[in-house]
């Protein structure tokens, strides 16, 4: 009993010196990366090199998989591995200081999934850092800016990312009241996730223009003023709008669904219908925001295929309602986690 007894501590022992030594002289591999990019086992040599490696891709890859069939990215996995050797102050460094926009972006967007208050520094630090790049995520590739790419991580995956209220609110105000606000609205949901607070009203107002720039009317629809609904009645009978402007507009609806909005609405679904074209996410959230049986009428005749479904998907995943679940469950099942 005692000699089976020692040969046990002896084999803990081993494995956990072993484990020990890999810990302290290994480099912790994030997934199969080691079988696409050979690295140093030094650790500084090991972060020098991922470095090197990203900085000769042309396409900062914001996702783990990309294109169709979700192909993993090296890339992806290399920001990981940094992750895992890289100090905070390091990773911050390279996100705000590397010649290279693809490194920044890319270590930017490994920064945030582990140290998302210091992420939320560099995006308030690089607000002017308006670099083009390309990049991607999933299947979509787009021109991006690296400041864009770094509020609208934050803005859009507060909680997937777990960034605090404190911090987000605190990036809210600098963006908005920041001269750089104008260049990132790109996407058209900015102003979707900042909160109605009233030191920001007369600031929303300010930077509203309906002939330019109507990003601001899809939060100032959150303080249902009398002002505010003048201004997207105007918005909503603007003939030939700008793409961005019909989907501020819808999106505005959607939060603010007033009786006298009702109408534009369903006219616009039905002009679509006629024409057969998809509808958009945004349309979907401003039908949804109304209850009624034509509405669903509407969306069911709408989801002629998977884009259509998708964009219903994207609309009813934002913001939930009940009313339309049956609708969501019978063409949206598939596209569930």
């Amino acid at each position: 009993m005692k000699n089976i007894l020692i040969l046990l501590l002896s084999v803990i022992c081993l494995f956990s010196c072993r484990g020990k030594s890999e810990a302290d002289d290994g480099i912790r591999y994030a997934k199969d990366v080691k079988s696409a990019v050979s690295l140093p086992k030094d650790r500084q040599q090991c972060i020098d090199a991922i470095i090197k490696y990203i900085s000769t891709d042309t396409i900062a890859y914001l996702t783990e998989g990309i294109g169709y069939a979700g192909e993993p990215t090296t890339q992806y996995w290399l920001a990981d591995t940094l992750l895992t050797i890289a100090s905070e102050g390091q990773l911050k460094d390279f996100a705000m200081k590397h010649p290279s926009a693809i490194v920044r972006a890319a270590v930017f967007n490994a920064l945030i999934r582990k140290y998302p208050h210091a992420a939320v520094d560099v995006a308030i630090s690089g607000l002017k850092d308006i670099t083009p790049l390309m990049t991607m995520r999933g299947c979509c590739k787009e021109h991006d800016t690296l400041s864009m790419i770094r509020v609208h991580a934050i803005v859009l995956n507060q909680k997937y990312y777990d960034i605090s209220d404190v911090d987000y609110d605190r990036l809210d105000s600098v963006v908005l009241f920041s001269n750089a606000v104008k260049r990132l609205d790109s996407f058209g949901r900015l102003y979707q996730y900042i909160a109605p607070k009233p030191q920001y009203y007369q600031r929303l107002l300010s930077l509203y223009d309906e002939s330019s720039y109507t990003g601001p009317i899809v939060a100032l629809a959150k303080y249902k003023k009398v002002e505010v609904k003048d201004l997207m009645k105007k918005l909503i009978n603007v003939e030939n709008k700008e793409r961005n402007d019909f989907e501020n507009a819808l999106l505005a609806v959607s939060i603010w669904p007033d009786e006298s909005f009702k109408k534009w609405v369903r006219n616009v679904a039905q002009r679509l219908l006629d024409k057969k074209e998809n509808f958009p996410s945004e349309l979907y959230m401003a039908l949804m925001a109304y209850e009624g049986k034509w509405v669903k009428s509407m969306i069911e005749s709408s989801l002629y295929d998977g884009s259509a479904e998708w964009n219903f998907y994207e609309a009813y995943e934002e913001n939930p309602r009940p009313y339309y679940k049956a609708l969501f469950d019978k063409h949206c099942a598939r596209y569930k986690d």
